[in-house]
């Protein structure tokens, strides 16, 4: 498995903020080092957090229960977890009004991993291999900062 490391986290989020507005920054960077290993843990040889949609569950209910940055944790949030999906064979397919609905669900309902991941496997397809993540990498990126 593949996973969206700190410094791409980082990056996603200052290219969110200068796409869509807002101030950079972390507010808590210690809290941000705990929570960036959040979906790796395990506990006596077994993942806490097992199989793609719960990790992509895991990033997106830590970016945004935990606000570690000024501004932009649920845009994010998203962009974080469809990365991660991406990188592992997987699309989103859901609308952007369908992201925003869900995204302040999760804030507002304090939504568990659970349901979260439920939501993002309705809502992701495999992609084929013959798709490129080389070439489609900043296009796929770029629409769900928007």
């Amino acid at each position: 498995m593949h996973y969206v490391s700190g410094e791409e986290i980082l990056a996603i989020h200052a290219a969110i903020i200068d796409e869509t507005g807002g101030s950079h920054g972390v507010r808590e960077i210690e809290l941000f080092r705990s929570i960036i290993e959040k979906w790796k843990m395990s506990f006596g040889g077994k993942e806490l957090y097992e199989g793609v949609f719960v990790k992509a569950a895991t990033y997106c209910e830590s970016l945004t229960q935990y606000h570690v940055f000024i501004d932009g944790n649920k845009r994010t949030a998203l962009a974080t977890s469809a990365r991660f999906l991406f990188i592992n064979g997987y699309t989103l397919t859901a609308t952007n009004k369908e992201l925003e609905r869900f995204i302040l669900t999760v804030v507002t309902k304090k939504i568990p991993i659970k349901k979260i991941a439920g939501w993002f496997k309705k809502y992701s397809k495999k992609y084929s291999s013959a798709y490129s993540v080389s070439t489609h990498r900043n296009a796929h990126l770029h629409r769900h900062i928007k």
